[in-house]
């Protein structure tokens, strides 16, 4: 069955609907976290939309001497007891993940975009991590994944969930999707992390361990 780059879109706001009800009722407050490393407001509104997501830029260590980006943006309102569900969403190869591409954006970015979004509006924390280099993910290029700083740096990405680095977030509602690149990295996902997630959604993408055609 062949996918246009509207249904990338159209598969994560199924997510989103579907398990809404984990997320509790929403104000109008504005979120925010008072511990972030570094914050960026980006408040460009997508056509159409009435408000804009707030996103926070935090440092992660990927190594003993390197850090890598990961942007967070939270829900609207007061969190639920146990912390706001999450995605956490990887980046496809050599462009960033952005909630704010424009609609000419190449590789299906605008709607990239649009679903971060939705996802936010329906109640969900959305963690983006930035792949190696900021150009791709390592799990199916590495014949020892653990030992890469991949492994290294979303250890250290799923501990900042646990221990509220980002915000009231429920690292027991945790979720992972990605498109390409990030779609390999989240079937990497059941390989390295068992448990980690209570579902995966992987978008044009294949098995963990597969480059393209070759196995």
């Amino acid at each position: 069955m062949a996918y246009s780059v509207k249904n990338q879109y159209f598969v994560f706001i199924a997510i989103a609907i579907l398990t809404s009800g984990l997320a509790g009722p929403r104000s109008h407050a504005v979120a925010g976290s008072s511990d972030c490393d570094r914050a960026l407001s980006e408040s460009n509104k997508a056509p159409g939309e009435s408000d804009f997501v707030q996103v926070k830029k935090f440092r992660i260590k990927s190594s003993l001497l390197t850090s890598r980006e990961v942007l967070v943006a939270l829900p609207r309102g007061k969190a639920p007891k146990n912390g706001w569900p999450v995605v956490v969403y990887y980046q496809g190869s050599i462009f960033k993940s952005s909630f704010n591409w424009p609609e000419w954006s190449p590789m299906g970015g605008y709607y990239e975009s649009q679903t971060l979004r939705e996802l936010v509006a329906a109640g969900f924390a959305v963690v983006v991590p930035r792949a190696t280099l900021n150009l791709a993910w390592v799990t199916n290029a590495s014949l020892f994944y653990e030992l890469s700083s991949d492994y290294y740096f979303l250890n250290n990405v799923f501990a900042a969930i646990r221990d509220k680095k980002f915000g009231p977030i429920n690292s027991k509602k945790k979720f992972a999707a990605g498109m390409s690149s990030g779609g390999y990295n989240t079937s990497r996902m059941a390989v390295s992390f068992p448990g980690e997630f209570q579902a995966l959604v992987i978008h044009s993408a294949s098995y963990a361990t597969c480059l393209g055609a070759l196995r």
